[in-house]
């Protein structure tokens, strides 16, 4: 059984009617995932994308959502980035965790663990 979705997560964590759609979450798990690679070493970058079915497939989507993935390299920059994507605020602090839980069901806790290590 292949992990849920980003989307599924987010939905399951906002216990919202609401539905997050595909660009948003796949954006913001591909922003979230360029702030790791900006932030640290390419060893647990590698562990956590490892984990994580079509992981460059997530950052390489942004530029079609019109976000530059190496200006991803803060809190703040990933904020701005669920902005650009059309989350607002109830969105994405429910997305973080979602996100994160996602990363643990498809790689385990050592990919979670990165994103822990960057505060997420």
């Amino acid at each position: 059984v292949p992990p849920p979705s980003p989307i599924a997560e987010c939905r399951k964590e906002s216990r919202s009617a609401r539905a997050v759609p595909a660009d948003q979450a796949n954006g913001g798990l591909g922003s979230i995932l360029s702030l790791a690679k900006s932030k640290v070493t390419p060893e647990d970058f590698t562990k956590l994308a490892a984990g994580i079915p079509s992981a460059d497939k997530y950052i390489s989507a942004l530029s079609d959502l019109g976000i530059n993935s190496g200006d991803i390299k803060t809190a703040l920059d990933l904020q701005g980035a669920y902005k650009k994507l059309g989350m607002n605020d109830d969105v994405q602090q429910k997305f973080t965790p979602a996100a994160v839980n996602y990363v643990r069901s498809a790689g385990g806790e050592d990919a979670a663990s990165v994103l822990s290590s960057l505060g997420l």
